[in-house]
């Protein structure tokens, strides 16, 4: 890119709109190239987006690997904590960007990303949009999922250790928070970032506690594409309409 271009590149574990994580990251990606910004896109898991592949001002990849729902137990556990070959080709990504016009920002490192792709882009300014609470709650939702109810223990707590929350099992729970102890105390991914962009005021106010102060924070609405049309007073109704996966930790 050359200096005085305004760029974003986006880095998100999925590269096709398979949930809202990545719908969001992609419409992004659209929506600043319609607006003259160059973008670069990364991502990880399956397929890339064609809307991405096509678009002339984006520059768009995928490493097309399989997530751990798919993948053998061995290449799960080779790259869960740290995944050094996915944080190298991101460095390779990121030369085409000049540091000095480009943001990072990053939508998800959980899947197949690890803190080894937020660390290849220091020099550059580095967003993160806060999708979920992973970054500081090694279960990512506050939720305790073999009880089906919300969790009030501090994340990497005692309490929080002795406690059996996931849908895996002991298994599960003891790489969650093997894996939140290298991005925690170990390498304080947190600290890594300039920025925060919070999905809600409700969310924004669950992180508070766990962020660093230092940190500047946003509150920018996931986007909504949807047709204008007049205003339904929803107050009045006894029906609802719930959009999303149907499960517990969801609330419906």
């Amino acid at each position: 890119m050359t200096r005085g271009t305004r760029s974003v590149v986006i880095l998100c574990d999925g590269a096709s709109a398979t949930g809202g994580t990545e719908r969001v990251a992609i419409g992004s990606a659209l929506g600043l190239a319609e607006r003259g910004w160059q973008v670069g896109f990364f991502g990880a898991e399956g397929e890339l987006d064609p809307r991405l592949k096509s678009h002339p001002d984006i520059r768009a990849i995928s490493l097309n690997l399989e997530d751990a729902y798919h993948a053998g137990k061995r290449e799960v556990l080779r790259r869960f904590l740290y995944f050094p070959d996915t944080g190298q080709r991101f460095a390779d990504f990121l030369k085409g960007f000049d540091p000095q016009e480009t943001v990072v920002h990053i939508h998800a490192f959980r899947r197949i990303h690890t803190a080894a792709a937020v660390r290849a882009a220091r020099g550059y300014p580095r967003v993160m949009t806060l999708h979920d609470y992973g970054l500081v709650d090694p279960n990512t939702g506050f939720y305790d999922f073999a009880h089906q109810a919300p969790c009030p223990l501090r994340p990497l707590s005692a309490a929080c250790f002795a406690r059996q929350c996931t849908k895996s099992g002991w298994s599960g729970k003891a790489m969650q928070m093997a894996r939140a102890i290298v991005n925690g105390p170990l390498l304080h991914v947190a600290r890594e970032f300039d920025h925060f962009v919070h999905v809600s005021p409700f969310a924004q106010e669950i992180f508070q506690p766990y962020l660093p102060r230092s940190t500047q924070e946003t509150m920018i609405e996931n986007p909504v594409d949807v047709l204008q049309a007049a205003r339904v007073q929803v107050e009045h109704n006894h029906e609802f309409l719930f959009v999303g996966r149907l499960q517990p930790e969801k609330g419906a």
